[in-house]
């Protein structure tokens, strides 16, 4: 280590030495070989000692003197370069006078002088000149204290016997010995083969120690346990006895323990024990006198006292587990006790119908027309049950544990019977529901019902009543029956296409009444029933009522009709445009006895169905399918793709669409995000004076497809037309306002505007519209504007509140403000929206203020001058005394043209009756500022006059000053106030 120093050391002196020569144009290459093979002579065999270094050092020192003794005697010798500048001059001069070889030879000359004085110049000007040559000197000699240091240090290193190195701390060796340190202590990342070789050793010594000890210290844990174990694992097993729920529990049970002893050990007065040994002594004594007392046979007192409580503790022990599961049932029944029974109704009229029902099958005139033929013995009642656990056990009727009946009450004072309950049942989706089946078939009258629900056995926890409902029993007689069907307004069909009269959501629909007329006819009376469908009524017709089909008119031949199904279907060779009629009868089965046989009621004859011929569904585009498609405010009739328009008239065998038949057929209406279905506008095609248009009602937007069956209703032929359209409003961006120079892009300012000569009122007023560089293009001249041709408008509005004496006309933007407007001037804000009807499409919010400047004026002090906010109260007699001063003449508000508005006094005549200040809304009021004569004075706030409390006393005590404040109020804006100060001298008469 000390050799690689002692090299660089040396290297550097040598370096500093060779690099030092004056002359720049010397080849260095000898130089620097030479150099390096005196630094590689440099060995462990041939080392180079501090002293070696320092003659080294002193020699190079001494070079370089030598070189700067030379060099200063180029700078002081008289060739130097004021010599060599004086003799360039006189050449100069000689040579402007010199011609021939005298002139070449004096040129010759010239240039030699100015070589040495540019090669001078650069000398002493440059690294190689005396300042650079006195650095190295310096450099030189600060190596050689270096050098010093080290020898120094090393020669005490040496005295010390090699034992003490500590006077190298001061030297660069002991950066470098560090330095050396830290390297061989580096250990970064996890390849240890790049760490530092003391990092190495001492890890691998530490990894070999540490197994070893393990090593010793698992072999001594296997001997004492008996079995091979580790030190990893006794202190895991050590660790979970310690912390086990076992440990921590007897830990807390000693805590505990030591608590109560602490609690009865003190050494305060009156306590049970001064110490510890006091208990001891204590627990001793008792002993003693334990062991005089006689003790069992066996065993000891302890284990005779443990048997005793065993003893009792057992028994009662019993009898508490038995009250525990006694309290324990009770608790689960009280809990389990239904709250309540409450019948949900199915009618407003909350009435359960238990009918016989009747149908007319004879003609003899009188009651005895009517057969029974249905009993709605059998009815289901709902019943929300709180709670909901309890449902479960209601559901299991009789093999339950309760007993569950129906009370009843007469709804007349006729006697019946009771109602029985066939069957009780969960209700899907409903928790705490039940259906309970009442069955009345031996009920001969109407009751009040509710449902009772009893405990069985001798505890009664549940015995509970619903609300009562009324169970009407009566005799129900159908008058009339038809068939409903969903396509019963069908008006067309397709040859080889039908018509299914009985498809899903047709139903049997009766006429029933409830009693019959008093005189013995047998006929019906009163109103029938709101209810028609037999659900209705808690009944199935399926086997009593049958309906057959069939067909009347003129053209029925084209048509086939199945009498049972009920589809009517177009024949493929049926004549285009013959019609029919579809009919229905219903029929109710004759029961047993009934010798007229069945019933068939009225017959039901549907919408006339024409037999037409349908073309091939087809799809079309606009005129200009690129052109966009835009909400207006009118219908919109766009023409269509005219070569599809002439295919469209040959399918249909036209020549235009004058007396065509259009109808929309709607798309499945789509779902927003609140699921309630939205109707799509009734877009269509339509005929325009005989052309094929696309209409759309006005106010449309709509993205889809657009379908219309489109009939020839001369020669019976349809086709169905579709196209996709995407209308919708005018886009944001193109109709967003564009700021003007006319404002500053931020707010709107109201300028001044005068009205009257004279002026009789000033108001603040813009034109909003001119804020905007393109509200032209959107508006035109009211109706031809790029938006408003649409129908759309633009709509200014306040936002808010409309302040008092705002004015703003919603279509035209203008905007006046009066004097009325709420003192202070804070501004609003104008919103401008552009619209499509209620649609608002883009809004600017627009903030407006007022030109204060042009508004406020200037209110200020009368005159001019340093004293111009003072006055002097004139105490010179009494009569002046009493008189006071007017504070207003030190004051006075102008417009912005300089014209006075207040006070009233030589206010300008171009305001009527100079009343501007009035006019324009201001006033001013007056107060005392704070001051400690403030009570020798009297102040009128409105009018500022100042007079003294007691102007007659004959001598003032002191000299006063009392300042006063003027408050400017004014609509348009804060006007700073000003303070007139009012000097009063000392006075005697």
């Amino acid at each position: 280590m000390k050799k690689n120093f002692v090299r660089v050391m040396l290297f550097g002196a040598l370096t500093l030495t060779v690099s030092t020569v004056v002359t720049s144009c010397k080849d260095y290459d000898d130089d620097i070989k030479g150099l390096q093979e005196q630094v590689d002579k440099i060995t462990s065999t041939s080392p180079v000692s501090t002293e070696d270094m320092k003659n080294a050092v002193e020699k190079a020192k001494q070079d370089l003197q030598t070189q700067l003794n030379d060099l200063s005697a180029l700078v002081e010798n008289p060739d130097g370069e004021k010599t060599l500048k004086e003799k360039i001059a006189a050449l100069e001069q000689a040579l402007a006078d010199a011609t021939g070889d005298k002139a070449k030879d004096l040129a010759t000359r010239l240039a030699d002088l100015q070589n040495q004085l540019t090669t001078l110049q650069k000398i002493l000007k440059g690294e190689d000149g005396v300042s650079g040559l006195e650095k190295k000197i310096e450099e030189l000699e600060n190596v050689k204290t270096v050098l010093s240091e080290l020898i120094a240090a090393e020669q005490a290193y040496i005295t010390s016997g090699k034992k003490d190195a500590s006077a190298y701390e001061s030297t660069s060796f002991g950066a470098y010995v560090n330095q050396a340190i830290i390297n061989a202590l580096q250990h970064e990342g996890d390849d240890t083969s790049k760490w530092g070789k003391i990092a190495q050793y001492v890890t691998e010594a530490v990894q070999k120690g540490i197994s070893t000890e393990l090593s010793g210290i698992n072999n001594y844990l296997t001997a004492q346990y008996g079995v091979k174990t580790t030190l990893e694992t006794f202190v895991k097993d050590v660790y979970e006895k310690l912390f086990s729920e076992e440990a921590i529990g007897k830990q807390t049970q000693l805590d505990n323990l030591l608590d109560a002893i602490n609690a009865y050990v003190s050494t305060e007065e009156g306590a049970d024990y001064k110490s510890y040994a006091d208990i001891i002594k204590q627990i001793d004594d008792t002993k003693k006198q334990l062991a005089a007392l006689e003790l069992p046979a066996t065993g000891t007192f302890s284990q005779a006292v443990k048997d005793i409580i065993k003893s009792e503790s057992e028994q009662v022990g019993g009898v508490i587990k038995n009250l525990e599961s006694r309290l324990d049932a009770e608790i689960k029944a009280i809990k389990g006790m239904i709250q309540s029974i409450v019948y949900i109704p199915e009618s407003a009229d909350r009435t359960v119908n238990f009918n016989t029902f009747y149908v007319k099958y004879s003609t003899n005139g009188n009651a005895d027309d009517w057969s029974p033929v249905l009993n709605a013995n059998e009815v289901k009642v709902n019943f929300r049950v709180s709670p909901h656990s309890a449902v479960a056990e209601l559901i299991k009727g009789e093999e339950g544990k309760y007993l569950i009946a129906a009370d009843y009450h007469q709804l007349t004072r006729a006697t019946g019977t009771h109602f029985a309950i066939k069957k009780i049942e969960a209700v899907t989706g409903e928790p705490n529901v039940i259906a309970v089946t009442l069955d009345a078939s031996t009920a001969d009258k109407s009751y009040a019902v509710a449902l009772t629900v009893k405990d069985k056995g001798e505890t009664t926890l549940n015995d509970i009543t619903s609300d009562y409902f009324a169970a009407v029993k009566e005799n129900m007689y159908i008058e009339e029956v038809e068939w409903v069907s969903v396509n019963a307004a069908a008006s067309e069909v397709a040859k080889n296409a039908s018509i299914d009269y009985k498809a899903t959501g047709s139903y049997y629909k009766m006429t029933v009444h409830s009693i019959l007329n008093n005189n013995g006819s047998g006929d019906v009376d009163g109103e029938p029933s709101t209810k028609t469908k037999p659900e209705e009524f808690g009944i199935s017709v399926d086997n009593l009522f049958s309906v057959t089909f069939g067909t009347t008119g003129g053209g029925a031949s084209s048509f086939t009709m199945n009498e049972t199904t009920g589809v009517l279907t177009g024949n493929a060779g049926g004549m285009l445009g013959n019609q029919c009629q579809a009919t229905s009868t219903v029929k109710a089965k004759a029961p047993a006895g009934v010798l007229t046989g069945d019933k068939s009621f009225t017959q039901k004859t549907y919408e006339t169905v024409t037999l037409i011929d349908i073309q091939k569904p087809t799809t079309i585009e606009l005129a200009d399918p690129s052109a966009p498609l835009v909400w207006h405010k009118t219908t919109q009739e766009l023409p269509l793709n005219s070569e599809k328009v002439d295919e469209i008239k040959t399918a249909l065998n036209i020549s235009d669409f004058n007396g065509c038949d259009f109808k929309r057929i709607a798309p499945a209406d789509v779902a927003p995000v609140s699921n309630t279905l939205v109707a799509t506008p009734d877009i269509k095609f339509n005929n325009n004076s005989g052309d094929l248009v696309l209409e759309v009602p006005a106010g449309a937007t709509y993205t889809g497809t657009v379908t219309t069956k489109i009939t020839n209703t001369t020669g019976h032929i349809s086709i169905v037309l579709s196209t996709d359209v995407d209308i919708k409003y005018p886009a944001e961006a193109d109709l967003t306002l564009v700021n003007s120079n006319a404002w500053d892009g931020a707010k709107a300012i109201l300028n001044l505007v005068e009205a009257g000569d004279p002026i009789t009122a000033v108001t603040a007023e813009r034109d909003l519209t001119e804020l905007f560089t393109n509200y032209a293009d959107f508006v035109g001249s009211g109706s031809d504007g790029t938006f408003t041709s649409l129908g759309g408008k633009i709509v200014f509005s306040v936002v808010g509140e409309v302040p008092n004496g705002v004015t703003l006309n919603s279509t035209t933007g203008a905007l006046s403000v009066a004097k009325t407007y709420p003192v202070g001037g804070a501004g609003f804000s104008v919103k401008v929206e552009a619209k499509c009807e209620e649609k608002v499409i883009s809004t600017k919010t627009i903030p407006v203020v007022f030109n204060t400047a042009k508004m406020n004026g200037t209110f200020d002090y009368s005159t001019e001058g340093e004293n111009n906010d003072k006055l002097a109260f004139d105490v010179s007699s009494a009569v002046t005394r009493g008189e006071g001063v007017e504070v207003s003449k030190a004051l006075v508000w102008k417009d912005a043209s300089d014209r006075q508005l207040w006070p009233s006094t030589e206010a300008s005549t171009d305001y009527d009756s100079s009343k501007g200040a009035e006019i324009f809304g201001f006033t001013v009021s007056f107060e005392l500022v704070a001051g400690e004569d403030n009570s020798s004075f009297e102040l009128n706030p409105t009018t500022g006059k100042l007079t003294l409390t007691k102007p007659g006393n004959t001598q003032g005590t002191k000299a006063m000053t009392v300042k006063v404040k003027a408050i400017p109020t004014s609509p348009w804006g804060t006007v700073e106030p000003r303070v007139v100060t009012v000097t009063v001298a000392e006075w005697g008469d």
